[in-house]
Parts: structure tokens; C-alpha cells; sequence
């Protein structure tokens, strides 16, 4: 009875979801449509791009949902989204708008980087003044922007980007150059609210305890004025639980790396 807006990862193209082909090529769980009705005015090409791809509309708000599963599985499947995408922000009446996809284009986790629908998604992004986009499969929590870095963050483009993990697998931070606020090992849920002119985004810990926020402004002329209302209280959470550790096999070594990039991190954000 929850409304929901679904967006596929890589476990909805997992063989464990039987998404996939007896060739071995990963293909969208046949689960999927059985699951979830959306609105089929998607992009055309690949069937898996029907009910994974699309737009609501609700109020001042735009919500648009793209398939980046299928774009790193498939390259043919970039391009026919790209094309949709542009006409649906360049055509675009609502005040706000908001994309959702699985895969970040900043990665919120070492070692991964998904270059490949950073270079395509951003620039539509900042052309078409993206709003926010909500992410996950770094099973972390960052929220930041792509940053003009040399003058105190100043020349931020494009939208507020958010990666943020709600189930009991958690990873740690990458403390990356695009992240204003991260948290290692927790779980998040977030609440975001539009009044007119106003957007609102909080982030919770599982027990309900205010761990990030911000809000966005929109002036006359349309632009975002952004503010930091992170409760200044709440420290970062950057702890690395002993069991996680074990399992993972952490070194002297990679505990040294890690409290190394968070002091870097630390430093970044006073302007060191």
C-alpha cells in the first residue's frame, strides 16, 4: 500500500534471481514486471529498458528512474536512455527534479569507479539543472557534489549527489574528494521534503537519530542556494568493527591507509 519507485541494481541481473541467460549474459530478473507496474513511457530499444526506465510526475517534482544495471551490462543500452533522458529534462515543466539510479557516478567505496555513466549521465545533469540524485550498490553512505576544487569548493555544479545503504551489509568509506559527509559501517534512511521553493533532505540512523541534512533554495532565476544543516553534534561515523576487520583480513597496514584518508578528508573539508 506504499507507493514505490523501483530502480534495478546488479543483484536484479544476479543468476540468484534467475536474470540469467543460458549463454551466461546477464539479463533483467523475469521477476521484475511481475513485481512492479510503472509507467511504461520509457525510452525504446531493449525490453529491459520497459518499467525500469521512466518518469512520475508528482506535484512540482519530477522523479526519474534510469537502468544503470543495463548500461555497464550492456553498452547498447546507453545510448537509446540518454537520448530519452534529455527530451525528459529538456521538456521538463516540474520546479524539481530528482534521478534515482543503482550504480554512482562518484563512488562512495574504494576501488570502484563506474566512469563509464559518470561521462555519460553527468553533463546532462548540470545542463539541464539536476536537482539530486539518489544512489546505492556501495552499501556506504556520502553525500556531496562534483566539485571545482583550488578555490574552497567554490564553482560546485549540478545536482547533490547521495549514495546510501539501508539493509544490514555495510561497507566503509572511500572518504572521496566529491563527499561533504560520509559514514562508514551504517545504515541510513532519508526524508526529503518540498514546500514551494524549498527542499529539505534529512538522513537517519536506524534508530532515528539525525545524522545528515541539507537544504536547497530556489531563487528567483531558478538557482539552487545550497546549506549544510548536518547537525554539527552528530560526528562523522568512521569506525571499523572489529568483526568486519577480521572478515575482511585488515592489516596494520589498512587500518594506517584508512585513518590516513580520513585525516586527508578531514583536512579537504576545513580548506586546508
Amino acid at each position: 500500500m506504499v507507493p514505490t519507485m523501483a530502480t534495478p541494481g546488479n543483484h536484479e541481473y544476479d543468476p540468484r534471481t534467475l536474470g540469467q541467460a543460458l549463454d551466461g549474459e546477464k539479463v533483467l530478473s523475469r521477476y521484475w514486471p511481475y513485481i512492479f507496474e510503472f509507467p511504461r513511457n520509457g525510452p525504446k530499444g531493449p525490453e529491459e529498458l520497459q518499467e525500469t526506465v521512466y518518469y512520475v510526475d508528482y506535484q512540482d517534482l519530477r522523479i526519474i528512474s534510469l537502468n544503470s544495471a543495463a548500461a555497464i551490462y550492456h553498452p547498447e543500452a546507453i545510448e537509446p536512455q540518454l537520448k530519452w533522458l534529455e527530451e525528459v529534462l529538456q521538456n521538463n515543466p516540474q520546479k524539481w527534479t530528482i534521478v534515482t539510479h543503482h550504480h554512482p557516478l562518484y563512488a562512495a567505496r574504494m576501488g570502484r569507479d563506474n566512469s563509464q555513466i559518470r561521462e555519460a549521465l553527468q553533463p546532462l545533469y548540470e545542463k539541464y539543472g539536476v536537482d539530486l540524485v539518489l544512489q546505492g550498490h556501495d552499501h556506504t553512505y556520502g553525500r556531496g557534489s562534483n566539485k571545482n576544487y583550488g578555490a574552497r569548493y567554490a564553482g560546485d555544479q549540478g545536482p547533490i549527489y547521495v549514495v546510501s545503504v539501508s539493509g544490514p551489509k555495510m561497507y566503509n568509506s572511500s572518504f572521496g574528494e566529491w563527499v561533504d559527509r560520509t559514514a562508514s559501517n551504517t545504515q541510513l534512511y532519508q526524508l526529503i521534503r518540498i514546500d514551494g521553493d524549498r527542499l529539505r533532505y534529512e538522513a537517519f540512523t536506524a534508530v532515528g537519530q539525525l545524522y545528515d541534512a541539507f537544504a536547497i533554495q530556489k531563487d528567483a532565476a531558478g538557482n539552487n542556494i545550497f546549506t549544510d544543516q548536518a547537525p554539527e553534534d552528530v560526528q562523522e561515523i568512521i569506525t571499523v568493527p572489529k568483526s568486519q576487520a577480521k572478515k575482511e583480513k585488515w592489516s596494520d597496514e589498512d587500518f594506517e591507509d584508512y585513518q590516513r584518508r580520513y585525516q586527508e578528508y578531514v583536512k579537504r573539508k576545513k580548506g586546508f
